[in-house]
């Protein structure tokens, strides 16, 4: 029943998503020669960030280009693991795949921003990667195609939360916890909250809670669900503390090979992925949240005087990002005052509106052609 139910959800999903597109088509179209698109990840086939994403982006895509825009999907890490998205993309094995700066760091600076605590206005996913599309060849285009790549899309994972053996109703009680981190800012800002991060690999947070190794997860809620973590810890409390990027690389001389008006087309429907697939991870946790009350998880939303430590808990990080890319000569303070102004203005857009706006305005110079 439990199945049938989630199955039904993701459906419902992509059926709602497919409609956004409908409802906020500007007739983009292609009649020219037959492409194969390859698309390659880590995750598999029902992950949502694919079933309620990227497949009915792709289906999108299919149609608008009369079917002369074939994918081909290679999912489970087939052609390459996760770290390695830079090096697929750059020796030409795939064409669009996820490209993490997290696991090039000598290779970025200012794109990392996307990864500070609190550094977005909304809870949900579509506003991050508006913002650093918007700001991507300003800021970000020069460190991202030194590694030979393009961007294809900015995507955001949902809201960190933290998924806990035991309650956490505020700052004090995390003291001395041992957080399970993916390292990086994650374990900075983890750190500067008096948590002690641990770095372990998804895989692992199971048995990592179970046997104490750990004594919470940071994960956005659906993630905590499709580990099962719900099994073995019963609360999560709402941090919202930050939205972790996932660029998805494009391979260079596969978009450089392309006649121009499939090159204007590809680049405009990438601009809908980004918001397509991040809003994914939005609805997996709608979903994700009604299972872990189902199974006993106690969910707890902290106080704002709590919340107003957290955030000034975290300030030292952001002055050890400035101070570092400073030291660099970059741009940083500018970056960030650029990102809470365009924060102030994309703020109120529901996804629906938002996915209009990328649509009908698509940012330009992600890709210069």
């Amino acid at each position: 029943m439990k199945t049938f139910k989630k199955n039904l959800v993701y459906c419902l999903c992509i059926v709602s998503v497919m409609a956004v597109c409908f409802i906020t088509s500007s007739n983009i179209s292609y009649a020219g020669d037959k492409t194969t698109f390859r698309f390659s990840a880590y995750y598999p086939g029902h992950y949502p960030v694919f079933k309620c994403g990227w497949s009915p982006w792709q289906e999108m895509v299919t149609n608008e280009s009369n079917g002369n825009l074939v994918f081909k999907n290679y999912l489970n890490g087939v052609l390459h693991s996760a770290k390695h998205g830079f090096r697929a993309l750059s020796s030409g094995v795939v064409d669009l795949t996820t490209a993490y700066p997290g696991y090039q760091p000598a290779s970025f600076n200012l794109s990392m921003v996307n990864d500070l605590p609190f550094i977005f206005p909304s809870v949900e996913c579509h506003i991050g990667p508006l913002i650093m599309e918007n700001l991507y060849a300003k800021y970000f285009k020069k460190e991202y195609e030194k590694l030979g790549v393009y961007l294809g899309c900015w995507v955001n994972t949902s809201a960190y939360n933290l998924m806990s053996k035991k309650p956490v109703r505020s700052l004090e009680e995390l003291q001395g916890m041992k957080v399970r981190s993916p390292s990086g800012m994650c374990s900075e800002f983890l750190t500067a909250l008096g948590a002690v991060p641990v770095m372990m690999q998804s895989a692992e947070t199971y048995t990592g809670l179970q046997s104490g190794v750990v004594d919470a997860v940071l994960y956005p809620d659906g993630s905590s669900v499709a580990y099962k973590l719900y099994e073995v810890a019963k609360y999560s409390t709402g941090l919202n503390i930050m939205h972790m990027g996932i660029p998805y690389g494009l391979n260079k001389k596969f978009f450089d090979s392309l006649d121009p008006e499939m090159q204007d087309f590809i680049y405009r429907k990438l601009r809908q992925a980004s918001q397509m697939a991040s809003h994914a991870y939005d609805i997996d946790d709608i979903e994700a949240r009604k299972i872990m009350l189902e199974n006993g998880v106690e969910i707890i939303t902290l106080s704002d005087i709590e919340m107003a430590k957290i955030h000034k808990a975290v300030e030292p990080v952001y002055e050890a990002f400035i101070a570092k890319n400073e030291a660099k000569g970059l741009p940083v303070k500018e970056l960030l005052a650029d990102i809470k102004n365009l924060g102030e203005k994309y703020n109120k857009l529901s996804y629906e509106e938002a996915f209009k706006l990328v649509t009908e305005n698509p940012v330009r110079d992600i890709i210069t052609y």
